[in-house]
């Protein structure tokens, strides 16, 4: 968890370092050039469709058993498994390079060979297939993740550092892009040779029966279809800017998302937190407690999630200036449309923990496929008309319509088909709730007529601390005894 919690604050606070000293040294042209790339490699990786986790899953049984033939097996098939995906990313990836001057339209950095920038990010993303990726998940399945957090942890804070100086003292844009290949593959040998010495009794050969092959592969085939709409829906919006709009607008947009997802980065650290109870719950408890259970931590969420959308309504723009400027603000209206896209994207975070938990992934896997299918046409349909905003108005409804009505039913469909109506009421009831007070906090800190300036800002953070979460709790209070009740049953 310390080591969990160091990486997670140095993967917020460097690369929004890195971010500022880009925009101010090169301009806004790199920062958009950089999240396109980075989208484009996210939505071809497959790092983070669930291979991992199904490797940890299949090493469970056969390590309590300490059956080492078939950890060795597993292993070895998987690394077949890394190598021909890491081929085939970089067979993907090189076969976008022609297609690069379509995907960055408009003005673009000068004195800058995109090709090579591209092929340098390219390999960063291969290397860890072709590497020692699978060895992750054997940390994972033995309960070592600290080993590799703590090499990740060494990597990044060194990596940003040289990056940092190349940029501040050179400005360089190709000795920063060399850099992510470097340190990855140094990363690499350092966990090649932590875990081939310590724990070399896993390697030793051995093999798997076809049976359980199929089972694996039918396994990763299913987390794939699952988890690829979910990539193509987060990173697809930042293509889409770059071929309509052109990369300034992304390098503006992106300032805005980076901060939503360093939000939902700390976020992160409460699902992370609470996914343990959860899983615990459903072993040890009924439907009934399970489902207790789960109206505790959706209030909570409703609370965590309206308080964090008002304060992205009332200090994004001054943040934002505070940070590169009033001539990289986007309009308010976008900050409305931001704040309304992180409030439906994370109100349903608690059903999304419990199906995870539940292994009920399986039964949905094709809802982010459909969902990132919805949210890409009506990118492309929108963004002709109304620009920028259709691009976020696209995610709002690909969330509203498709995700978040598909994941209740197939969470209460387990857990309480009756109940999936109380769900919706409690989002309209805490939706109302979060539009006043929302409100309400939004007069309070236009009352402070400062120029954007640091004092002026902490105001502001004071006013989003105290109103809305005073006014979350006179509602619980009112709402005592139902969320008593819930509390009392949740946690007896």
């Amino acid at each position: 968890m310390i080591w969990g919690m160091a990486n997670r604050i140095t993967l917020i606070i460097f690369p929004f370092l890195i971010r500022t000293v880009v925009i101010y040294k090169l301009g806004e042209l790199y920062a958009g050039l950089d999240s396109l790339f980075t989208s484009i490699l996210q939505t071809l990786c497959l790092a983070d469709l669930g291979i991992e986790a199904s490797i940890v899953y299949s090493l469970y049984e056969p390590l309590a058993r300490n059956d080492l033939d078939k950890v060795g097996g597993i292993l070895s098939f998987y690394k077949k498994v890394f190598w021909w995906m890491g081929a085939a990313i970089f067979a993907l990836g090189i076969l976008l390079l022609p297609f690069l001057d379509v995907l960055v339209k408009g003005e673009r950095p000068e004195g800058i060979n995109i090709y090579i920038v591209y092929f340098l990010q390219l390999l960063d993303v291969v290397i860890g297939y072709w590497f020692s990726g699978y060895k992750n998940a054997l940390l994972i399945a033995l309960q070592r993740v600290d080993i590799d957090a703590q090499i990740r942890f060494v990597k990044n804070v060194l990596r940003y550092m040289a990056q940092l100086l190349v940029l501040i003292l050179w400005g360089n844009y190709y000795l920063y892009t060399i850099a992510y290949p470097v340190f990855t593959i140094v990363q690499n040998i350092c966990r090649n040779y932590i875990v081939n010495r310590q724990y070399a009794v896993y390697f030793t050969g051995g093999g798997i029966e076809e049976a359980e092959k199929n089972k694996i592969k039918s396994k990763v085939k299913a987390l794939f279809i699952y988890k690829i709409g979910d990539v193509v829906l987060r990173y697809s919006d930042n293509m889409v800017i770059s071929i309509f709009l052109g990369l300034a607008v992304l390098g503006r947009y992106s300032n805005y998302f980076y901060v939503i997802s360093a939000l939902i980065g700390i976020l992160a650290i409460y699902d992370n937190s609470i996914r343990p109870i959860i899983g615990n719950s459903l072993v040890k408890n009924g439907k009934e407690k399970n489902l207790g259970l789960f109206c505790f931590l959706q209030k909570i969420n409703f609370w965590i999630i309206g308080w964090s959308s008002i304060c992205l309504l009332c200090l994004f723009q001054d943040f934002v200036t505070l940070w590169v400027g009033k001539n990289l603000l986007l309009d308010f209206s976008m900050v409305i449309f931001f704040a309304v896209y992180f409030y439906c994207w994370k109100i349903q975070n608690t059903v999304l923990v419990f199906k995870e938990a539940a292994g009920l992934w399986d039964r949905d896997k094709l809802r982010p496929v459909c969902s990132s299918l919805f949210n890409l046409i009506m990118n492309i349909l929108l963004v002709h008309y109304i620009g920028l905003y259709g691009i976020v108005l696209s995610t709002i409804l690909a969330v509203t319509v498709i995700d978040l009505p598909w994941s209740a039913h197939v969470f209460f469909g387990e857990f309480g088909r009756g109940q999936e109506k109380w769900y919706y009421l409690d989002i309209a009831k805490y939706t109302v709730l979060t539009v006043i007070a929302g409100s309400i906090t939004f007069f309070f800190s236009r009352g402070i007529r400062m120029e954007p300036s640091l004092g002026g800002f902490l105001l502001k953070v004071l006013i989003c601390v105290l109103v809305p979460n005073i006014l979350y709790a006179c509602f619980l209070w009112l709402d005592t005894k139902r969320f008593r009740k819930e509390k009392r049953n949740a946690l007896r």
